[in-house]
């Protein structure tokens, strides 16, 4: 312990010493990333003193921010692998990139969203700030190493550890070096690992609708339909959404403006479909480590319906024409044995209507009749808001507002083999979690805890990237469907991913979420010992008081009577939350392993 305490104090002094060759002028500090950072504010002092909690196999993310009132350049880079305090080597790998500002120019003010709007006054308090700010969110995909920085203008880097399955338990420590000129900075860091591994099948599933327009995929030169650079871009955007935790695909076929599996009407009148493209994507996201897909809707005005003649003209089927149906008998139980052949018919569900309205009812329950009678073993898979239609959805997703009713059912669904997941988009309003840029960042992480919490098995959102022609670094109200930002979606509800030059990047608040992720797995490995005991825990970041009414309707709820949080916005709690889950599951490891060695 003696010798600990005197290699903290040597860290200290040396600090101090290397402090002050640095310019006045000019500042650097490792913070907790859910912390928001604005360029034109520099945060609150450093966040790190803790040691961060994580399993094998897991990752360890911070920033470090910068600012200085002089155009500088400044250098980051770790000085060194971590140090294990057992001397243990360290086998992880560590980076370093470069975060980009994004402009919010109007916070959440409902369905309606207008640039510099006024938000009503009871929801002011749970905004990390009035817009308009500039917030770093975005992180590129290159490694970086050295920053320019403008004057009176904070800037930072996002700092990633690996740490590999087989790493040594226990404490670790190193530093950040961050150079200014002669100036220099060593910047402290520390986390602990944990002996837990976490088996694949705790994550419940999850998945972001990525829109494979090539101009949703890209900054650069924009590739035509499924061309090689189309198909490079795709994979991209899926290595992001898979590091950032989704293992569930929406997966094209006959719909869009340039389907992957083309429609043919011959001579005759039957209708032939291409599926070269299907398979390749199929073989991708596999590649991957997609473990799920889920088809594009079968009803949607998003994705209309080509079909090409013989004599080489096409034509557009509208949502009501009858034509559709029958072209779907014709193309579904070829789909059904397409993903036979492939290996993925157990893992494939089938979307048929986005929240279907009352008019919808008698539609969506045709198309149900007519997925299970053409793709048997198939499940459908849609977010509803409406309660009378959870027992024609095999797996209803719900949205946050529903979750406590939703639970009542979740018995008799499970002996049905039919299952929940839980959705967010412009709703819930404050002062309940959300995902969107000016809310705290611990929405994100959270989201996954409320799944596990009301048995859920999944979380979908409904935008990965949809841009419509929008700039999603100089707009974050997100366009409705014919360009409209002026009203428009609440601040980042349209996107969590942005375009580079080389492909999508991820944003900061897809950071959380996986660490949320991580969480929810942690979790549901503790509700198999104990559930009550995981319920228990999740209430240090989820406060019970806050519960929603089993018929709760949003629109009319008088948020105004209402004060305080409904969760831990801090990251502290949640910090906390994942040590005490681990050490938990050690200690539950550890006495399976001793019980084994002692039987006799």
């Amino acid at each position: 312990m003696r010798r600990r305490r005197l290699r903290s104090y040597s860290l200290i002094l040396l600090l101090m010493v290397v402090g002050r060759g640095q310019a006045a002028d000019w500042q650097a500090r490792a913070i907790d990333p859910a912390y928001p950072v604005f360029t034109d504010r520099y945060p609150r002092a450093a966040l790190l003193e803790q040691p961060m909690p994580v399993p094998r196999g897991g990752r360890v993310i911070f920033l470090v921010v910068t600012r200085s009132e002089k155009p500088t350049e400044v250098r980051f880079s770790f000085a060194a692998p971590p140090e294990h305090l057992g001397k243990q080597p360290f086998t992880g790998t560590t980076a370093l990139h470069d975060l980009i500002p994004v402009h919010v120019e109007g916070n959440h003010q409902g369905g309606k969203n207008y640039p510099g709007g006024a938000a009503p006054e009871h929801w002011k308090p749970h905004f990390i700030r009035e817009a308009p700010f500039d917030l770093l969110e975005a992180v590129d995909n290159a490694p970086h190493d050295e920053l320019h920085l403008e004057p009176g203008k904070t800037g930072g880097v996002l700092a990633e550890i690996t740490i590999p399955e087989d790493a040594a338990p226990g404490f670790y420590q190193g530093n950040i070096v961050a150079q200014c000129g002669q100036g220099k900075r060593l910047l402290r860091y520390s986390f602990e690992v944990f002996s837990v591994q976490i088996p694949p099948e705790y994550f419940i599933d999850s998945m972001h609708w990525l829109w494979i327009e090539p101009e949703n995929l890209t900054r650069g030169a924009v590739p035509e339909y499924w061309s090689e650079a189309h198909w490079q871009l795709i994979e991209q955007a899926g290595r992001q959404l898979r590091n950032a935790g989704d293992n569930v695909i929406f997966t094209p076929h006959i719909f869009g403006k340039v389907p992957l599996i083309p429609t043919v009407q011959e001579n005759n009148g039957r209708y032939r479909f291409d599926f070269t493209g299907f398979r390749r994507w199929l073989k991708l996201f596999d590649r991957l480590g997609f473990r799920g897909y889920v088809g594009t809707h079968l009803h949607s005005w998003m994705l209309p319906l080509h079909i090409r003649c013989a004599d080489g003209t096409t034509r557009e089927l509208q949502l009501d024409d009858p034509e559709r149906l029958e072209v779907l008998r014709q193309f579904l139980p070829q789909l059904h044995a397409e993903l036979q052949r492939a290996g993925c018919l157990n893992r494939y569900r089938q979307h048929l209507m986005d929240e279907p309205a009352d008019s919808q009812i008698p539609r969506y329950r045709e198309y149900v009749r007519l997925l299970h009678e053409t793709m048997p073993g198939v499940k459908n898979i849609d977010a509803t808001i409406r309660t009378d239609l959870y027992p024609d959805v095999d797996v209803a997703v719900i949205h946050l507002q529903k979750l406590r009713f939703g639970q009542t059912l979740n018995a008799e669904r499970n002996k049905r083999g039919q299952e929940f997941w839980i959705y967010s988009s412009c709703d819930p309003r404050p002062p309940f979690p959300n995902r969107q840029l000016d809310h705290p960042a611990a929405g994100n992480r959270l989201y996954p805890l409320l799944a596990v919490k009301y048995r859920c098995t999944g979380y979908l959102n409904w935008a990965a990237n949809i841009y419509r022609g929008a700039d999603e670094y100089e707009n974050s109200l997100g366009p409705y469907p014919d360009g409209s930002q002026n009203p428009g979606h609440p601040p980042g509800d349209a996107w969590f991913f942005y375009r580079g030059p080389d492909g999508l990047r991820t944003g900061l608040r897809m950071l959380h979420y996986r660490e949320g992720l991580v969480d929810a797995a942690l979790l549901r490995m503790l509700a198999q010992e104990s559930p009550h005991l995981a319920d228990e825990l999740l209430e240090s970041v989820y406060f019970p008081a806050w519960e929603l009414p089993d018929q709760l309707n949003i629109y009319a709820m008088p948020f105004a009577g209402y004060a305080g949080r409904a969760f831990a916005t801090e990251p502290a709690p949640y910090h906390a939350l994942r040590r005490r889950m681990l050490q938990l599951l050690s200690r539950q490891q550890n006495l399976k392993t001793t019980n084994h060695h002692t039987k006799p």
